[in-house]
């Protein structure tokens, strides 16, 4: 029986996650969906990127951030998405700087998408 997740994904769109198009790609399987979204509200990647930045380690930061920018746009949250291909350009063009401040502005739009998920009713 498929589950009603309308109040969710209602709240998701106000935080800018494209829901419906997302919903589409995964070919109509909503709990598939919802399973990923709940993955993703128990990462935490932006600190191993900034620590992988403060070594110098730029190879697996860009990694980390090639695979945060996927996860992103996997999950519909476009503008976050957009923001992480300029990362990824700034990370390629050696502009550490610009791509951890981008991180940083970055961050939070991502915790108040993961406090929405955890904190609405999905079941």
């Amino acid at each position: 029986m498929e589950k009603n997740f309308d109040a969710f994904f209602d709240k998701l769109k106000r935080v800018g996650v494209n829901t419906d198009k997302t919903i589409d790609r995964f070919g109509g399987l909503t709990e598939l969906y919802v399973k990923f979204l709940v993955e993703f509200a128990d990462t935490e990647r932006f600190s191993e990127i900034y620590g992988l930045f403060a070594k110098g380690d730029h190879a697996q930061a860009e990694m980390c951030a090639h695979k945060l920018k996927g996860v992103l746009g996997n999950l519909g949250m476009e503008e976050l998405f957009a923001e992480s291909e300029i990362v990824m350009k700034d990370i390629r063009s050696g502009n550490f700087a610009a791509a951890e401040k981008r991180l940083r502005e970055m961050e939070p739009k991502v915790i108040e998408i993961q406090r929405v998920i955890k904190e609405t009713p999905h079941e």
